[in-house]
């Protein structure tokens, strides 16, 4: 990125770098890369080596250290939360669970595995845990 960056500016000094020039920059690589890879990789990483310049005496100002760039969120393609019929069908589901017998009729389920199946399905229903269904 600092190669694009110097090929874009046309030079390799970071005394000549104005913040015009690192959003000019930044526009030019939201047509290359998506927002999340030139906000959290490309201006994070020269963000970083500028403040390190100015550290050491090498550059005056961080001219990046107010350039970001927004992340759009990501569409849905449902509502948050359960439907009717999914939550109808977890809490039948919770209602009816038995430790099921077996061919001699004992049951060999443990009581606290058999409460766990009826009761977790319950519990992530009400708190909005998503299960599969």
């Amino acid at each position: 990125m600092f190669d694009n960056l110097v090929e874009f500016l046309g030079h390799d000094d970071a005394n000549k770098i104005t913040k015009r020039d690192i959003i000019a920059w930044r526009d030019h690589r939201l047509t290359k890369v998506g927002p999340k890879t030139v906000s959290s990789a490309d201006l994070a990483a020269i963000r970083t080596v500028l403040n390190r310049g100015v550290a050491n005496d090498r550059i005056h100002a961080n001219v990046a250290e107010t350039v970001r760039q927004e992340i759009p969120r990501k569409p849905r393609s449902r509502e948050r939360g359960y439907t009717t019929a999914e939550a109808n069908r977890i809490l039948k589901y919770c209602l009816k669970y038995r430790a099921e017998p077996d061919d001699r009729g004992r049951v060999r389920e443990n009581a606290t595995t058999a409460a766990v199946k009826k009761w977790v399905p319950l519990l992530c229903a009400f708190t909005g845990v998503s299960l599969p269904i």
